[in-house]
């Protein structure tokens, strides 16, 4: 698996800005797909190893490609399918301002917020260690010294989109989006609920 497809942890995201619509999945896809559904439209995907409800698949194309995108990793719920969608750019390389980067994010950005509105946006660099103009990616790299991220919708009742500027050496970096449904945080409650009866019935 690429190692830019960061692992799909189960975390709560940030909540902003309420929306008027529901977040819908992109690329092409619809939430509740399931693995077979998407095969049949010729996407062909690549599983890892199923653990519990959830289980990864990765795929190069999506029903409606992007052009910059690289890969797509799709959860699925074995009881209603697709849940959440994480795009994953080609590297932006010999950007070493961050130029083309940061064009490319806004392009997107503009893109989704004509459709969700305007969202919690974190843009800054430079606040540590790397603060040449030129170090713009090393500085996104570093924990604390920059971020380009922005966010649209409730994770608990609309939806989320994460959609964020990575770095990942001098002159190169990436764009990540995320999509999440809104049944996904119900079965992310339903999972933990079940791991804490499990713990409880072990003693």
């Amino acid at each position: 698996m690429n190692n830019k497809l960061i692992t799909l942890i189960i975390t709560i995201s940030l909540s902003v800005s309420a929306l008027g619509s529901e977040i819908l999945a992109p690329f092409g896809f619809n939430w509740g797909d399931t693995r077979e559904q998407l095969i049949s439209k010729g996407i062909k995907l690549d599983c890892g190893n199923e653990a519990g409800r959830l289980s990864i698949c990765r795929t190069e194309r999506a029903v409606v490609d992007v052009s910059f995108a690289e890969t797509y990793a799709l959860v699925f719920d074995d009881k209603i399918g697709l849940v959440k969608v994480q795009m994953v750019g080609n590297d932006i390389e010999s950007d070493i301002t961050g130029s083309k980067g940061k064009e490319l994010y806004s392009r997107v950005a503009n893109s989704i917020s004509e459709k969700y509105g305007v969202p919690s946006s974190y843009e800054y660099s430079g606040r540590e260690v790397y603060r040449e103009y030129d170090e713009f990616y090393q500085c996104l790299k570093y924990d604390g010294c920059g971020n380009w991220v922005s966010y649209w919708g409730e994770s608990n009742s609309l939806g989320f989109i994460t959609l964020q500027l990575i770095g990942s050496s001098r002159g190169t970096g990436y764009l990540r989006i995320l999509y999440e449904s809104t049944a996904f945080y119900q079965i992310v409650d339903e999972i933990k609920n079940e791991e804490a009866t499990n713990d409880s019935n072990a003693f």
